[in-house]
């Protein structure tokens, strides 16, 4: 809702209670708002914008809580398939996605693999797990898997529950991505023909250890036991989505998320221990949680709602503390996908505005500040699944972010130098 005023807000408040008409509406109103608001440029930045790939693949990472970094090999997607159409629709087609490492020292391919477990939004979660070894999903014989890649020899490791995130060597946490097929497809995998056996009842999150062993960290029905809904809803409403472990592996932070029987989504923001019995504790159930990331061992940045007032929360996850970042300008932007970049700053981006320009933003809450870096155009063409969010990624060691755009008309992955501004 970047940039849309008060009254063009609670017009889509009311709407979200029927989100057939809802989306109806958004799309012939985001176009009337376009041939209005059209601006002269699809990109516009003083900094320096570098193409990581560079053929004539489209290229991407995904989500944002990842860095395709590690010291000079960068890690991403490139994708044969056009990526304006549905992975989904995607499957009659004699063309490919690909896990690539490339190397920084030569710009040459290192490594290459193909990945039938991908979407637009995360990839095939892709992520580095140490110096040499990284992990991501694959479909293998019918059934989604994780494959982690050692580089040194170029072996590989299958495990057999799919990975979310992944905590160094040590482990991962995963879902089962079947139910998103249903509820949440923006994230969820593909094959010809339905799932098979999706038990949307025992939904759990697990942790993996890399040397084979799991745990069940929480359950639905755990959940729902401890925590009970105050609505009648069905199994195959609900859903588990968005973890994120903190920084020193000690817990994480997940959604449950909810469809009552007329579409309407609700939130539920939970953390648990995954040192002590996996303790599992409510965050919020204030019904809208979007984006969230850690800021410490403690303290998580997010962006919902609290108190009936959308924005971005800094949050004591001990003591369930919400301190409110009250800065009108970023209030201004709406949500985004925000990374804790230290110092009491942050990187997010926003969605389409009614030129369909996205903004990335770097955000000072010492000064209450709010410095637009780069703005990029995103066609009508790329829109629900196949949308391009930014999708800030930070790389603290080289002050780099890498952002997915579809600006120069094909998504590719792109690096932005922040040495003068951290």
């Amino acid at each position: 809702m970047a940039n849309y005023n008060f009254i063009e807000r609670n017009i889509a408040k009311l709407l979200a209670r029927n989100p057939a008409i809802k989306n109806f509406a958004k799309i012939l109103y985001q176009k009337l708002s376009f041939l209005i608001y059209k601006k002269p440029f699809n990109f516009n930045s003083d900094y320096k914008i570098e193409m990581i790939d560079s053929t004539e693949s489209e290229s991407f990472f995904g989500y944002y809580d990842n860095n395709p970094r590690n010291g000079d090999l960068e890690l991403y997607h490139i994708s044969d398939i056009p990526t304006s159409i549905k992975p989904s629709d995607s499957l009659s087609m004699n063309k490919n996605c690909f896990v690539v490492v490339k190397s920084l020292l030569n710009d040459e391919i290192k490594y290459k693999t193909k990945t039938l477990a991908f979407n637009w939004q995360q990839g095939s979660k892709l992520q580095w797990v140490s110096k040499s070894s990284f992990i991501f999903n694959d479909v293998i014989k019918g059934e989604i898997k994780s494959k982690l890649v050692d580089l040194n020899d170029n072996s590989i490791r299958v495990f057999d529950d799919p990975v979310y995130d992944c905590f160094e060597d040590q482990f991962y946490l995963s879902l089962d991505y079947r139910p998103l097929t249903k509820l949440r497809p923006d994230y969820a995998y593909f094959k010809k023909g339905d799932w098979e056996n999706v038990d949307f009842k025992y939904q759990s999150i697990k942790k993996v250890y890399l040397n084979g062993s799991n745990d069940v960290v929480v359950d639905l029905l755990t959940i729902l036991d401890k925590f009970p809904l105050d609505v009648k809803c069905d199994y195959k409403s609900q859903k588990f989505n968005h973890i994120m472990i903190s920084k020193d592996g000690s817990k994480a932070i997940f959604l449950h998320r909810y469809y009552t029987s007329n579409g309407v989504r609700n939130d539920r923001l939970f953390s648990v221990s995954l040192t002590d019995h996996y303790e599992l504790k409510m965050i919020s159930d204030s019904g809208m949680i979007s984006h969230y990331c850690w800021v410490d061992k403690k303290t998580i940045l997010a962006y919902m709602k609290h108190n009936n007032t959308n924005g971005y929360y800094f949050i004591d996850i001990d003591s369930i503390c919400f301190t409110r970042i009250d800065i009108e300008e970023l209030n201004n932007f709406g949500d985004g996908h925000p990374t804790y970049i230290g110092d009491g700053k942050f990187i997010t981006d926003t969605y389409p505005d009614k030129s369909r320009t996205k903004s990335l933003l770097l955000v000072d809450t010492n000064n209450k500040s709010v410095k637009v870096l780069a703005q990029f155009f995103e066609s009508f063409i790329y829109r629900d699944q196949t949308r391009c969010d930014l999708h800030p990624k930070w790389d603290p060691i080289n002050n780099y972010i890498y952002i997915d755009s579809v600006h120069e008309g094909a998504r590719k992955l792109y690096k932005i130098g922040m040495k003068n501004d951290y």
